[in-house]
């Protein structure tokens, strides 16, 4: 199918992961911030990388994507590879020193862009689940003895699949589905139930083109996020998983020219799971680090997330984590017992009626207890934390920080 024209304006960043760009040309002084970055990345001694030259293996008519699983339950990993032109799946079986059998192939749907591998009906036996660009649909082909697949069961997805990903997003212990769709820009979740059946698509929306997705938890709340790349959009959209297999809208976060596909990694060693988007069009990576677990939300899950804008936060009648980001926020708990947290900017954060723990970020921010026993921490700013009615807990932090008591019997460390 044609692809529509790209467009080359990238989205804005959502400021909870932050952009690495590498591998473009660069002048000036565009060329040492990148390579400062860099080197302020790497480990400080870097090993040496060696593989052999490629060794060539056959599959069908224009292969697009490839998996890996043991599908003879040999112990020797093996191949599944979807080919666009020829409307199958290639099992190419693994054998000792890295050799591989020739070619098996099995029917899917039309144009299959992409494979995945799960155990979809809960017989230890890996099954495929393949994209199918044409036909808008994904075909689930079963697993069997000696590396057998079963013909296609077609589940409907959205306009022009081009990227199949597996989760568990309902916790239920059955993997369900995530599709990129390039033409109706958005992601199909399909649930998973027994025998390997699935649910009809749920659509949530993407940004534009979306052409591969990734499935991780980026928010740390036990719930399975996912990470799409928009190749028409230049950017990639996070949306974050909610109980019962439901996603949050999109935050985009930019990339390089035409991204067609994105890859979960922890580049970094701080145990968060960060992004490497692959660039068709500009010739480079970008890598994007997660900062959801970093700075004044540390250690807790945000259940309301600010973006890169100054910007409003409210918390609910719940027991709320309201994560502030890049922007200048005011940042408020409402009846819960609140943990609410600035970001980078110059935020204001005010507790309410529950017994809040109110948390500096990282500028000079303005930090207001509410009615119940209320924890105010400083961070690295000089920061202005204000008592309220009940017996606060005061805490500084790195700052030059002002410490004000309220109605209470407030308590004041490092102030």
């Amino acid at each position: 199918m044609a692809r529509r024209c790209i467009n080359p304006n990238p989205a804005h960043i959502g400021a909870h992961f932050a952009a690495v760009r590498g591998c473009g040309p660069r002048t000036g002084l565009g060329v040492l911030l990148a390579a400062l970055a860099l080197l302020a990345l790497a480990p400080p001694a870097l090993a040496q990388v060696s593989f052999s030259g490629p060794t060539n293996f056959p599959a069908d008519q224009r292969p697009r994507s490839v998996a890996v699983g043991d599908f003879n339950a040999d112990s020797d990993p093996d191949m599944a590879v979807a080919n666009a032109f020829s409307n199958d799946v290639s099992v190419l079986l693994g054998g000792s020193g890295g050799g591989f059998s020739g070619p098996t192939n099995f029917h899917a749907d039309q144009g299959p862009s992409s494979v995945a591998v799960g155990d979809f009906n809960a017989d230890s036996d890996p099954d495929l689940a393949v994209a199918n660009n044409d036909s808008g649909d994904v075909s689930v082909l079963l697993g069997g003895p000696g590396g057998s697949f079963s013909g296609p069961t077609n589940f409907p997805a959205g306009s022009s699949p081009s990227s199949v990903a597996v989760g568990d997003f309902d916790a239920d212990s059955d993997p369900d589905l995530a599709v990129a769709n390039d033409g109706s820009d958005n992601v199909s979740v399909l649930l998973g139930g027994s025998g390997g059946s699935f649910s009809g698509p749920t659509n949530f929306p993407a940004d534009q083109g979306p052409s591969s997705v990734a499935v991780a938890d980026f928010n740390a709340d036990s719930d399975p996020d996912l990470a799409v790349a928009n190749a028409l959009s230049n950017d990639v959209s996070v949306l974050f998983g909610r109980a019962g297999g439901g996603f949050s809208g999109p935050t985009n976060l930019p990339a390089g020219t035409s991204p067609f596909s994105v890859a979960v990694g922890a580049f970094n060693a701080d145990s968060e799971s960060d992004l490497a988007v692959a660039n068709n069009l500009s010739n480079n990576v970008s890598v994007l680090l997660n900062r959801m677990g970093v700075g004044a939300c540390a250690g807790s899950a945000p259940t309301i997330v600010g973006t890169a804008r100054p910007e409003t936060l409210r918390g609910t009648n719940d027991d709320d984590v309201i994560a502030g980001l890049g922007g200048e926020d005011t940042v408020v708990g409402l009846k819960g017992d609140d943990t609410v947290c600035g970001g980078g900017g110059d935020d204001v954060i005010r507790g309410k009626g529950g017994d809040d723990e109110l948390r500096a970020g990282g500028g000079d921010d303005q930090v207001t207890a509410g009615g119940g026993q209320d924890e105010l921490r400083g961070k690295g700013g000089d920061d202005t934390l204000k008592g309220g009615d009940g017996n606060d807990v005061h805490r500084g932090g790195g700052g030059d920080d002002d410490c004000r008591g309220g109605g209470g019997s407030d308590s004041k460390h490092n102030c």
